[in-house]
């Protein structure tokens, strides 16, 4: 039961640019099973080291701009969805 529990649960939550959240099963299935990872979750992977990066500049009081813009997997899915929609319009 209380595996069950753990699993249903959102364990990633993540509200900005837009809101992002991956329950205990997701994140199961992207790394302990033999499939490729979602979209989804190697958008929470970029989200998690932006963050880490922001951090770091703030931590070491760096007052140069952050070198590493991390575009999000969705990005491209919805570029290349776009595109296919106005090819075929």
């Amino acid at each position: 039961m209380l595996l069950l529990l753990g699993v249903a649960r959102v364990w990633f939550r993540h509200d900005e640019p837009w809101t992002l959240s991956l329950t205990g099963r997701q994140l199961w299935v992207a790394f302990a099973k033999s499939v490729l990872i979602n979209t989804e979750t190697f958008d929470a992977i970029i989200r998690l080291l932006q963050e880490e990066d922001s951090m770091m500049y703030k931590d070491c009081c760096c007052e140069h701009q952050q070198w590493r813009h991390l575009l999000p997997p969705c990005f491209s899915v919805r570029t290349s969805s776009q595109e296919m929609t106005n090819k075929y319009a």
